[in-house]
């Protein structure tokens, strides 16, 4: 059974990761700064029909669609307060640029840009002094058809939204993360050895 801890050694043996014996006790409380999530949420998104003209293009019978996102970005617009509460109604303003081709059967290909451009509006945990950001954690573009002379496709997205605030925390502190020694691949003998020298035939060997 192991004893007690002791500021000294505490450091070598505890490491990243759950307490399976349970946590010994800190020999610290430090004072970090650190941005601390007030709230975090996502949001699955998904449109159909966005559509794209393709004038110029071989959209012939039996012609094929690809589509790829090419970029994505979502903004901050604006911040309305609800009742008293520290709850605000965030806007954000969220735009997907996708690159649809299409493949005549003869081969011939064309590729159009298709932008979707929307709001979204989320409630958040927004007390003054927090900063509300989001990301398009994913996007998925397709399936597309030709109809006509245009390209329509399906375009999912996952949203996701945080509310933050640079902050001072006090916690509890076992000391500075010590780094462990890197796991690399066996290195090839250097210099490499070379077959050894056949030592000289013995006096009167026969042959000599």
């Amino acid at each position: 059974m192991r004893g007690v801890d002791t500021p000294e050694d505490l450091s070598s043996h505890v490491v990243v990761g759950p307490c399976t014996d349970g946590c010994p006790a800190p020999t610290a409380i430090a004072c970090i700064q650190v941005p601390k999530v007030y709230d975090f949420c996502f949001l699955a998104e998904s449109f159909a029909n966005v559509s794209a003209s393709l004038e110029g293009c071989p959209a012939e019978p039996g012609a094929t669609v690809s589509c790829a996102v090419a970029g994505s970005t979502c903004a901050f617009v604006s911040a309305t307060p609800i009742d008293e509460s520290d709850f605000r109604n965030v806007t954000f303003a969220v735009t997907v640029v996708d690159q649809v081709t299409v493949t005549s059967p003869g081969g011939q290909t064309c590729t159009v840009s298709l932008t979707l451009s929307f709001a979204k509006t989320v409630t958040l945990c927004a007390p003054q002094g927090t900063v509300q950001t989001c990301e398009v954690a994913g996007a998925v573009c397709g399936p597309c058809v030709v109809v006509g002379r245009s390209v329509s496709c399906t375009v999912q997205l996952c949203l996701v939204f945080l509310s933050t605030a640079q902050v001072a925390l006090l916690v509890p502190t076992y000391g500075f993360c010590t780094p462990s020694a890197c796991v690399v691949s066996p290195a090839p003998p250097c210099p490499p050895a070379f077959p050894a020298a056949c030592p000289a035939p013995a006096q009167g060997a026969a042959g000599s």
